[in-house]
């Protein structure tokens, strides 16, 4: 077991490769867990996703603006190298 619970544990497999392996997949409740041959979500799921996608993408582009007018017009301290010297 790793020491922090928050890190995969590493396997080390015969051909001497290692794999990492989630620790919540080790537990109990994980083989109550299905396989399916497709993937299926709930609707709710797929749109919480699409959501917080959108909020990303509109999220970069403000920024990737800020960045923008940053260049465009430096502040003050910029401009002078950041003294505040008067």
């Amino acid at each position: 077991m790793p020491r922090r619970r928050d890190l995969p544990l590493t396997a080390h497999g015969p051909d001497g490769l290692d794999i990492k392996i989630p620790q919540w997949m080790t537990e109990l409740a994980a083989a109550s867990i299905g396989l399916s041959e497709v993937a299926t979500l709930p609707i709710e799921a797929l749109r919480s996703v699409y959501e917080l996608l959108m909020t990303n993408e509109q999220l970069m582009q403000t920024l990737d603006k800020m960045d923008h007018q940053k260049k465009m017009f430096p502040s003050n301290q910029e401009e002078d190298g950041g003294s505040n010297d008067s």
